[in-house]
C-alpha cells in the first residue's frame, strides 16, 4: 500500500496520577493487557529492556488471524514511540505525557495507520478516534485504580501492566 493511504489519528486522555507513574504503567506491556480492552488477543513478549519492548499480538477474528509485531522505544521522562507491522495494518505512534495541576497527567497520542496486505481502508478519523478514546478511558480507570492502590501501601508493587 502507498503512503497516501495512511491516516493520522490524534487522541487525548487524562489521568489522575503523576507523569512518572503514568509512563511506567503505560509502558509495562504484559500478556494480561487484552483484558483491559475487553479483547481476547494473545500477547507474547519477545524482548524487554528498560528502553525497549518488543511484543506480538495474535487475534482470531471472523475473517482469520490478525497478527502484529510491536517495537516500543521508551524515552523517559515523558514519551514513548511504537512501530507496528502486521498482516492487516501498520502503525507508527508517538505518545507524549504532559503534567497537569493536581498531580494529573495528559497523554497525547499521535498515530499514523496504514492498511496492509489483508487490511481494508482506514476507518474515518472521527470513528477510530472515538474508539481509541473509549479504550483509553478504560485504561484510565485501571491506571487510576492501580495508582490509588500503590499509594495505600508503600512501597507498592505494580499490580498491572499497561496498554499498547
Amino acid at each position: 500500500m502507498s503512503a497516501s493511504t495512511s491516516q493520522l489519528y490524534v487522541v487525548h486522555a487524562t489521568f489522575r496520577a503523576p507523569k512518572a507513574f503514568v509512563l511506567r504503567w503505560c509502558t509495562d506491556y504484559s500478556p494480561k493487557d487484552a483484558g483491559l480492552e475487553g479483547a481476547k488477543f494473545r500477547r507474547r513478549i519477545v524482548k524487554r529492556s528498560r528502553q525497549k519492548v518488543v511484543y506480538e499480538d495474535l487475534d482470531n477474528t471472523s475473517s482469520g488471524w490478525m497478527w502484529s509485531r510491536w517495537n516500543i522505544t521508551i524515552q523517559p521522562p515523558d514519551r514513548w514511540h511504537a512501530e507496528a507491522v502486521g498482516n492487516y495494518r501498520s502503525w507508527n505512534i508517538d505518545y507524549h505525557l504532559s503534567s497537569l495541576p493536581g498531580d494529573c497527567t495528559k497523554l497525547t497520542l499521535r498515530g499514523r495507520r496504514t492498511p496492509l496486505l489483508l487490511g481494508v481502508k482506514n476507518p474515518p478519523r472521527a470513528e477510530l478516534e472515538a474508539e481509541l478514546t473509549r479504550t483509553w478511558k478504560m485504561f484510565s480507570r485501571a491506571l487510576e485504580h492501580d495508582f490509588r492502590k500503590s499509594r495505600s501501601r508503600r512501597p507498592a508493587p505494580r499490580g498491572h501492566s499497561g496498554p499498547h
